[in-house]
């Protein structure tokens, strides 16, 4: 497995999907969907972004960065099969709410069309599928990462 630098950062990353996650189940327990989303959305973004990081492999500063990820995935330097067979699944939560992150926001206001009347529930609890479980398989990676690394 390859060494990995990026122990600091990749765990402010992972802190902030974390706390992005927990905002979003607050948004939704409030009936607040399209703020639901955004936190969710944002819990992926960084839930990716550390195990980028904690790799060492460049991102762009997008909100969706599943491109890298699948090439990170595939490199030879990558070795976790488990999390391999979950990048599909990772690649659909994260451009899927990559696309809902800005109507969730702005809504569609050349329509005169405000975010509540986008997202409902439904919308929102599927939202919360797709953070929680891509950020259990990123968590994951990261604690056996990390592991592996003290031990050696």
């Amino acid at each position: 497995m390859a060494k990995r630098t990026k122990h600091r950062i990749s765990r402010a990353y992972m802190l902030r999907a974390y706390r992005s996650r927990n905002l979003g189940a607050e948004y939704l327990e409030r009936g607040d969907y399209p703020s639901c989303i955004e936190f969710y959305q944002d819990s992926v973004e960084f839930s990716l972004k550390s195990i980028l990081a904690l790799y060492d492999k460049k991102f762009r500063l997008l909100h969706d960065v599943s491109e890298e990820l699948v090439g990170l995935v595939e490199s030879e330097r990558f070795s976790d099969s488990e999390f391999r067979e979950k990048t599909s699944v990772i690649v659909v939560g994260s451009r899927t709410l990559d696309s809902w992150r800005i109507p969730a926001i702005y809504g569609y206001p050349e329509s005169d069309v405000p975010p509540k009347e986008i997202f409902d529930r439904r919308f929102a609890e599927l939202a919360r599928e797709f953070a929680t479980e891509i950020f259990t398989h990123c968590k994951h990676l990261y604690s056996k990462s990390i592991y592996q690394d003290i031990e050696g």
